[in-house]
């Protein structure tokens, strides 16, 4: 590991270990609409992408969808949480690690390291067979239009289809490579 990515591990790290932040997930308050927006079904594949809490893995393990989380904060997981866990940077995944049909990240794009945004949006596509729901945050002082706009112009750089699918306190962002029936 580099000391560029030791380093925002040891961030990661310290911030989980904030009890003030397990405190609140748009992950798992984003599942919902990404089941939806996918067309997911029991027995689909999904990686959460920088899956944190691993509450949103938990949902969607909950309808049936096979799931594997990522995270670099190997302190990641809540106590109670019990998925499979791959520990990685999101801008250099194990080769190991398969692709599966969709991908869920919410919450973390924003918080990657500008330098390394390309790598880790480049990094999902090359995993994923059919689509993938983005979830960004707005705050209160940002345009939620040029919010979408920037992901959406940075997210087309590797994915044919981005559509919109919501923008109120986040915007939610599917990549496909083709029609979802």
């Amino acid at each position: 590991m580099d000391s560029f990515t030791a380093s925002e591990q040891e961030r990661f790290e310290a911030y989980w270990d904030n009890p003030g932040s397990r405190n609140s997930s748009l992950g798992e308050r984003r599942v919902t609409d990404a089941c939806e927006s996918l067309h997911l079904v029991s027995g689909d594949t999904v990686i959460d992408y920088g899956c944190g809490t691993g509450r949103a893995a938990l949902k969607f393990m909950d309808r049936g969808i096979d799931v594997i989380g990522i995270d670099i904060a190997a302190n990641c997981l809540d106590p109670a949480v019990s998925i499979p866990l791959v520990k990685a940077s999101l801008w250099d995944l194990p080769e190991s690690l398969s692709s599966s049909g969709y991908a869920f990240c919410a919450n973390v794009l924003d918080v990657v390291p500008e330098v390394k945004v390309g790598d880790v949006v480049a990094a999902i596509e090359s995993r994923t067979d059919h689509a993938a729901f983005f979830s960004l945050p707005v705050s209160r002082d940002e345009d939620a239009d040029a919010v979408a706009w920037r992901w959406c112009s940075l997210l087309s750089s590797c994915w044919p289809y981005v559509d919109q699918v919501r923008v109120e306190s986040s915007v939610d962002l599917v990549c496909r490579r083709g029609v979802i029936l």
